[in-house]
């Protein structure tokens, strides 16, 4: 018993689905604007990503799938904290899918496509990189945001391929968003590629090397 996994015990157990009942309520509070006196709808969500982190892989699919609805339900500017809640799923494959094709039916909210992007950069899954890598050129809006997630997943191939982007046709903002993600790398790979652009590359590839 002293080897027991104290992740399987009642008490856990307990506590994670007093967890998963609260994420719930909070969620139904959010959505039909019940907020308690002297909180905000603000606060709530703060609460909301609190438990989403405590929970994790373990919070309940269908809380998962209204979050989701959450970010495309009208032009908020909360939605922000709803992405932030999202990004605490960290390494959910399924979930990282699920926001990267949300992402590209092009929402119209300026602030559903940044929660999006800022949930992806915070759940550290890099199965969708060539996605968001590919997206670059595709005529998305705030495509820097795009560079800017792929920045903060901190994938040295990732990166490798940003270079290859530098080549293409880009507007001139998604340039310079590739150009500073790639600056603040340290990595090996991505200081000898651009060292090597010095010889035969891009001005921005040269750019790049007097960041690093």
């Amino acid at each position: 018993n002293s080897q027991r996994n104290p992740y399987d015990s009642e008490e856990f157990t307990a506590e994670m689905a007093a967890r998963a009942s609260r994420v719930t309520e909070l969620l139904r509070d959010i959505q039909t604007g019940k907020i308690p006196e002297g909180k905000t709808r603000r606060d709530l969500l703060i609460e909301m990503q609190r438990e989403i982190r405590a929970l994790g892989s373990r919070l309940p699919r269908g809380v998962r799938d209204e979050l989701l609805e959450m970010l495309t339900d009208g032009d908020e500017p909360w939605r922000r904290l709803v992405g932030e809640a999202l990004g605490q799923l960290r390494g959910d494959q399924e979930t990282a899918e699920l926001l990267v094709k949300m992402f590209q039916l092009r929402p119209a909210s300026h602030f559903t496509r940044s929660a999006i992007l800022n949930a992806l950069g915070s759940m550290q899954v890099k199965q969708v990189l060539p996605d968001l890598v590919a997206m670059l050129g595709e005529g998305f809006e705030n495509e820097e945001w795009i560079v800017s997630a792929i920045g903060r997943l901190a994938d040295p191939q990732a990166r490798l391929d940003l270079f290859e982007k530098l080549d293409d046709p880009l507007r001139p903002k998604t340039r310079q968003e590739i150009v500073r993600v790639l600056g603040q790398s340290k990595d090996p790979a991505v200081m000898g590629r651009a060292k090597r652009g010095l010889v035969d590359g891009s001005r921005d590839e040269q750019v790049v090397l007097l960041d690093i």
